[in-house]
């Protein structure tokens, strides 16, 4: 395969990167507007546990890729908010597991309902297909980027 050259790629990465910056701004933007009390980084670490949950604070820090230190204060913040719990490990009683609440759950299907119509206004223009091409091409990519 040959290789790409240096200015396809960075303005590539450059693109990626100023996309990543408007969605995380786009994101904060409309969380205000709801007057939210969760931050768009917790958001992030409940989404991860509807699909994963039973996680340890590591395994969270992984998928986040924050610190554990991070990690852990978010994680406080969300149990204070009765949206997180910490349960012990079964196999290990120095590890603590990390599980949705009841709370978390109904608070996941709100931030769902309003980023729905956000999200629809993000993809003006763009048509299925092209998204659908573009997951694809990211995900093909975060593969590559694994074996480096």
């Amino acid at each position: 395969m040959p290789r790409m050259d240096y200015d396809t790629s960075s303005n590539f990465l450059r693109s990626l990167g100023t996309c990543w910056i408007a969605v995380r701004q786009a994101a904060r933007r409309r969380l205000q507007r709801e007057k939210s009390d969760l931050t768009l980084e917790q958001i992030i670490v409940l989404n991860v546990l509807k699909e994963e949950e039973g996680l340890n604070l590591k395994e969270m820090a992984d998928r986040v890729d924050r610190d554990p230190t991070t990690v852990s204060r978010m994680i406080t913040g969300l149990e204070q908010k009765d949206l997180v719990i910490r349960v012990p490990d079964k196999t290990d009683s120095r590890q603590k597991l990390i599980y949705l609440t009841q709370s978390g759950r109904q608070r996941l299907v709100l931030i769902e309902s309003f980023a729905k119509d956000w999200l629809d206004v993000t993809y003006i223009g763009v048509s299925g297909k092209e998204l659908q091409a573009l997951t694809g091409t990211l995900l093909r990519l975060a593969e590559n980027m694994e074996k480096v």
